[in-house]
């Protein structure tokens, strides 16, 4: 499978070494796909007073079992997030900081995913483009641009819910 968007090569399985391979036997890569279409996120978030902006993948879940298994696949930290409701149940996060990690996960779900597939595309041009100027801490304008196209994204996504077709 290959997409092109807007100038940048969207290749899924493109690089020859994954750092955290998520196996392909049993569908592991389906499941991981359906569970981040379903719990899951890939934002990106301002740096505040800033023009910038740093892109955020991660899982959430109550169940701390399925988050250690996934991080043992995908990399990342578990963290507990609080609640803003009274739950007896802690929630918790599986954010993939490292932009490495970012990249072998969105790159080995992307051609599983449903509903966040356009999200993900905007999100791996952005690593794509990061990455061909190495040692910058800073966005170029055409990766700020990839996150703005993210943003604008998720929130056309959340006010028009498209029904899946079996």
């Amino acid at each position: 499978m290959h997409t092109k968007t807007d100038g940048a090569d969207i290749r899924p399985y493109s690089r020859k070494v994954f750092r955290n391979k998520i196996p392909r036997k049993g569908n592991c890569r389906a499941y991981l796909a359906g569970f981040f279409d379903a719990d899951g996120t890939v934002t990106a978030v301002k740096y505040t007073g800033q023009d910038n902006f740093y892109l955020v993948v991660a899982l959430y879940n109550t169940d701390l079992e399925f988050l250690n298994w996934a991080q043992t696949i995908c990399g990342g930290t578990v963290y507990d997030r609080p609640r803003k409701d009274n739950h007896k149940q802690i929630q918790r996060m599986l954010r993939l900081t490292n932009m490495d990690e970012q990249f072998d996960f969105l790159n080995q779900v992307y051609p599983h995913l449903r509903i966040k597939k356009k999200a993900v595309e905007f999100a791996i041009r952005h690593i794509i483009l990061r990455r061909r100027i190495k040692h910058v801490s800073r966005n170029t304008p055409e990766s700020t641009n990839c996150l703005r196209q993210l943003r604008a994204e998720n929130q056309r996504r959340s006010f028009h819910v498209k029904p899946c077709n079996f």
